[in-house]
């Protein structure tokens, strides 16, 4: 009900806006991008989106928000891939919002088919560069920007590629990072990387009891049946 009353007002305001004119400000279609991307409705966010002759780095920044709210990662791509070839600049929000998309999105919790194994490793892809991209624009990515990549390249299986970005980090990986290794190792059944990742974990957290339950079901898992019950 609320969203279906928040949409309501939100299309009534928009027709005021465009009684009076105020529908060719910038600002305005930016506010109405994100307004009805809030009230689950795309299309309309989309529609805004479109019809804007004159767009800045906020209008592109929110519906690439927009879009990666709700999971729909090709179109979320695709915007980001437009503003690149725009004449304006990347900011801040912009890659954190590609970010979220990439680590977001529902295609990631999708089977090891061919279709979503591509899509999963564009976005492994797609991650590296909005990194790089960090660095070019003066923008200097957190550890949450780091932990995206390892769990991108995890949830691909590229596991050794996940250990090698963790030490090549300019920043000590925390337990997060480390945590969602040892998952992605046991997901991939890969014990050798699996216990290295456990190992650093336990020596952020020596005492987490999760640790070695992900451990033993790594173990268990891989047919180590006398290494998971010690």
């Amino acid at each position: 009900m609320p969203l279906t009353r928040d949409l309501k007002v939100g299309v009534q305001l928009h027709c005021l806006a465009v009684k009076t004119g105020f529908d060719v400000y910038v600002y305005v279609g930016n506010s109405l991008i994100s307004l009805y991307s809030r009230c689950e409705d795309l299309d309309s966010s989309y529609n805004v989106f479109d019809k804007i002759s004159v767009r800045n780095a906020m209008t592109w920044t929110a519906m690439i928000a927009s879009f990666a709210q709700h999971w729909e990662i090709e179109m979320c791509l695709e915007i980001y891939h437009r503003m690149r070839c725009s004449a304006l600049k990347l900011n801040d929000y912009t890659l954190t919002s590609l970010f979220s998309a990439c680590t977001g999105t529902g295609i990631l919790g999708h089977g090891k088919n061919a279709h979503g194994q591509t899509i999963r490793i564009g976005l492994v892809k797609e991650g590296h560069v909005c990194l790089s991209l960090m660095f070019q624009h003066g923008v200097q990515p957190v550890m949450d920007h780091y932990s995206c990549i390892v769990y991108l390249l995890g949830r691909c299986g590229l596991l050794g590629e996940a250990l090698e970005f963790i030490q090549k980090m300019p920043i000590s990986p925390n337990a997060v990072i480390w945590g969602s290794l040892l998952s992605s190792s046991r997901l991939h059944e890969n014990v050798c990387i699996g216990v290295h990742a456990a190992d650093n974990l336990l020596l952020l957290e020596p005492d987490c009891t999760t640790t070695f339950l992900q451990l033993e079901n790594l173990y268990a898992s891989a047919g180590c049946w006398d290494k998971a019950r010690l």
